[in-house]
């Protein structure tokens, strides 16, 4: 009888290969974060070539940190990139974070976030409904 399941080493050799980030060919720096490094400055110096004439190239020169920057931090690991972008995301997102010591704390709330959980609230407090846990031997009695 055959192996009824797959090798995942032997049999399927691309295993994985749309979950690796596409790099530039001899750089090795990925393409998403180098384009928008090099699109943002392109952009504002086009904006502002009729105003600044041939000086406006000098706006791409700032780019060059940037493109160190990542070539320097996916040397090794090539998504590298996207925890640093979720690590700012989470930053930004944080809420309240003075009061837990000024950290990085996540809270468990979701109450107050929508008109629903004020709504149940007050459907509970009328009688209209028993709240969300219902144990099943409560109805049997």
């Amino acid at each position: 009888m055959a192996n009824q399941y797959l090798t995942v080493d032997t049999e399927m050799p691309n295993y994985n290969g749309l979950a690796r980030e596409a790099l530039i060919p001899k750089i090795g720096i990925p393409i998403v974060p180098t384009l928008m490094v090099i699109v943002v400055p392109a952009i504002l110096m086009l904006f502002l070539m009729p105003i600044l004439g041939g000086k406006a190239w000098a706006i791409m020169i700032f780019a060059l940190p940037f493109l160190a920057f990542i070539y320097v931090t996916t040397k090794d690991d090539s998504k590298a990139m996207t925890v640093y972008m979720y690590m700012g995301l989470w930053f930004l997102r944080r809420r309240n974070y003075f009061l837990f010591g000024k950290t990085n704390t996540i809270l468990a709330t979701k109450y107050g976030r929508q008109v629903n959980d004020y709504v149940q609230f007050f459907d509970e407090i009328n009688g209209k409904t028993k709240g969300y846990y219902q144990p099943k031997y409560a109805e049997e009695n």
